[in-house]
């Protein structure tokens, strides 16, 4: 979307016509768009003289250092018309370029995501024994023990992390293994095996489990990467929320924030908004649970 417009409707009706020469020359193979805005701001600035910062006096003449000023400001005008032209015309040639090049930036962070290569991590016997038994013998105690832990931290006025969380569903689903009967666990092994001959026969596949598994763990580190990039090309300060079925919590519904911009005192967007996690992070769960019903039988 278009940033809001600064010009006046007398200021628009004057640069009408140059919006047309502004059209025509995105065809010209030797335009130089150097000397188009130059000729631009001279004749804007006839029809419409800068104003003076309010940092120089009203009336009267500059000094040289005020002038300096002055030059600033009419250069910084001419910048605010050079974008207003690239913001006006969408269905130019620049602007299918920009939209092109965006699309190309996501083709390639995606591509960083899914060329990497493919640890030979193999899947854990924890893990394999969570999606095999969760539903049986694993949900009720793990939904007992987030419960648990959820309620005594919000005697403190505190609340559940995700990190908690996780390591929460880790702790008591090895422990639960760990006291499994020796016919559990052979076929836990079975599972394993099996579930590697389909990984091989499944190479050419796109997206897998354990593919999704696998970019969920270089997931900070891109987002992260392509904010900051985000961030430093446009100056402006990004929060994202992501969240979905997670492997590590056997297919609950896990949250994710990314921020970058902080506040002068060094914190970003989900460190100085009150509550963060009560009031933003906790309904986006919920909200995701009624996304993915469809996939699991919540309760």
């Amino acid at each position: 979307m278009a940033p809001r417009k600064w010009t006046s409707p007398e200021q628009e009706e004057w640069l009408s016509p140059w919006y047309e020469k502004y059209r025509a020359k995105q065809s010209d193979k030797a335009k130089n768009w150097a000397n188009f805005f130059t000729d631009l701001l001279g004749e804007w600035l006839e029809r419409f003289p800068e104003p003076r910062p309010a940092t120089l006096p009203v009336i009267g003449p500059l000094t040289m250092d005020e002038i300096t000023i002055m030059d600033q400001a009419e250069a910084d005008r001419k910048k605010k018309l050079e974008n207003r032209f690239k913001n006006s015309i969408g269905a130019t040639k620049t602007a299918r370029q920009a939209k092109t090049e965006a699309v190309n930036v996501f083709h390639e962070v995606l591509k960083s995501v899914t060329e990497c290569k493919k640890p030979s991590r193999s899947l854990q016997e924890v893990e394999a024994y969570s999606k095999l038994y969760y539903q049986k013998r694993v949900k009720s105690i793990i939904n007992n023990k987030l419960k648990a832990a959820a309620e005594e931290l919000q005697a403190e006025n505190k609340a559940l992390t995700n990190g908690r969380r996780v390591a929460i569903v880790k702790k008591e689903t090895a422990n639960l293994y760990k006291v499994e009967t020796s016919e559990v666990k052979a076929e836990v092994r079975r599972y394993i095996k099996d579930a590697k001959m389909r990984r091989d026969k499944e190479k050419d596949r796109m997206w897998s489990e354990d593919d999704y598994a696998r970019n969920l763990e270089k997931l900070a580190t891109m987002v992260n990467k392509f904010l900051k990039g985000l961030a430093d090309a446009t100056g402006f300060s990004f929060s994202l929320l992501a969240g979905g079925p997670s492997p590590e919590l056997s297919g609950l519904i896990d949250v994710y924030s990314f921020h970058v911009g902080k506040t002068e005192f060094g914190n970003d967007f989900g460190k100085a908004y009150p509550d963060f996690e009560n009031t933003i992070m906790s309904p986006f769960r919920d909200y995701l649970y009624h996304v993915y019903r469809k996939l699991r039988n919540w309760k």
